[in-house]
């Protein structure tokens, strides 16, 4: 086995003991001893890769947010076409955003958890928040929101309507497939609050 393909290797065993650990403490209280007793793998070779267990833990932090700052520059049009609810087309960013959190559900269930990493959930906002904005100044020449309501509160809305679909999403014991919750999150960026409790005649 190549070199390479054998670090690739002992880092996803110490990822998947830190999720396995994470089961029965939280992230304060997990040490470098319960993870490599979890993986099987030595501290010497644990220290080899990592300087302790925050920063593995920054790694993996700094690797998810990473692949998920590429996924949000891919689609984000679509996203805010309001034409796309109505044709039923699904927002490529929508799709990537999900899949991947899917594809990293384990960790992302346990860091985005009141046991997990508290400070990761606001770099995930400020991430969405910026890409948001971003996109806003490009479409109106301004990154501002509707006028008669603050910046921070329609971002607030926003943002943490996201994310609270999506960590429901990841405590449900059984979750529902990433094409319907995709759809959620494109319905429910789109209808009014009037329509979502069918309050419409």
């Amino acid at each position: 086995m190549k070199k390479a393909e054998q670090t690739a290797q002992t880092k996803q065993a110490l990822t998947a003991s830190l999720i396995t650990v994470g089961r029965k403490k939280t992230l304060a209280k997990v040490s470098v001893a319960d993870l490599t007793r979890a993986s099987g793998i030595s501290r010497g070779t644990f220290y080899l890769h990592y300087l302790d267990k925050d920063d593995l833990v920054a790694k993996v932090e700094s690797s998810l947010l990473g692949d998920l700052e590429r996924g949000l520059d891919i689609g984000m049009d679509t996203a805010m076409d309001p034409n796309a609810i109505v044709s039923g087309k699904q927002s490529p960013l929508m799709v990537n955003m999900v899949h991947l959190i899917n594809q990293r559900r384990d960790i992302c269930q346990f860091l985005l958890s009141p046991v997990g990493d508290p400070s990761l959930l606001g770099r995930v906002a400020k991430l969405l928040r910026d890409k948001i904005l971003g996109h806003l100044a490009e479409l109106k020449g301004e990154a501002h929101f509707i006028h008669d309501i603050p910046d921070a509160y329609v971002s607030q809305i926003i943002v943490y309507g996201i994310i609270d679909i999506i960590q429901l999403w990841l405590n449900e014991p059984q979750p529902r497939s990433e094409a319907e919750i995709v759809d959620i999150l494109m319905k429910t960026r789109f209808l009014s609050p009037y329509q979502l409790l069918a309050l419409e005649k």
